[in-house]
């Protein structure tokens, strides 16, 4: 969990510094049931996940205790997974994995499928997951990748989301102050579904 939480500081100071003011709801209970960490200009919803392994492998949950969940469940439009070791963000859109995953999952169960068990008290659940190599979740426009370079977010793969500028038009005058211009979310292609700590593992 410290591993998740310091991540999380850490990912989220980087992001500021590039996209701007973002919102932090890790201590928001009802939109960290709906699998969501923060909000940033051009992502919009973003549930984050950090990792200290260097397989090259993401665990993606889909199901616990026989219900849906992980991937199938989140309400957050992308998923931002730090892999801390290897000074690399991506963020994975999840509509589009999700779909995917959907698509392909009778072909990805035979090949990646690992089941994990867990133990509470006097409760017990399995989890079902995905072992995929990450370069499968490089969908076309589904994907995006920076590397950590001089204290900074550096874009080495995919294309980012726009953030677009909202002109203020002053109501008195009918002037155009564009240079009151605040930064609004892109959500992209809004027609798709759409929506701190650790998970979603590198294994």
């Amino acid at each position: 969990m410290q591993v998740g939480q310091s991540g999380f500081r850490e990912l989220m100071r980087l992001c500021e510094k590039r996209f701007g003011t973002f919102r932090d709801y890790t201590s928001d209970q009802k939109k960290q049931r709906a699998g969501v960490d923060c909000w940033l200009p051009g992502y919009g919803y973003v549930e984050v996940k950090t990792d200290t392994h260097k397989s090259g492998n993401f665990f993606i949950e889909y199901v616990c205790a026989n219900k849906p969940s992980g991937i199938m469940t989140s309400q957050a439009k992308w998923w931002a997974i730090y892999l801390v070791n290897l000074g690399l963000v991506y963020f994975l859109y999840v509509p589009g994995v999700r779909r995917w995953i959907k698509q392909n999952l009778d072909w990805l169960e035979k090949h990646y499928k690992r089941t994990i068990w867990s133990e509470e008290a006097e409760h017990a659940w399995s989890a079902f997951g995905l072992v995929i190599p990450r370069d499968f979740l490089i969908l076309p426009g589904k994907a995006v990748i920076y590397r950590i370079a001089n204290d900074e977010l550096v874009l080495i793969a995919g294309r980012e989301p726009l953030i677009r500028r909202r002109r203020n038009v002053n109501r008195v005058s009918g002037r155009d102050d564009a240079g009151q211009a605040d930064d609004v979310a892109d959500d992209g292609d809004g027609g798709d579904e759409s929506g701190g700590g650790e998970g979603g593992q590198e294994a």
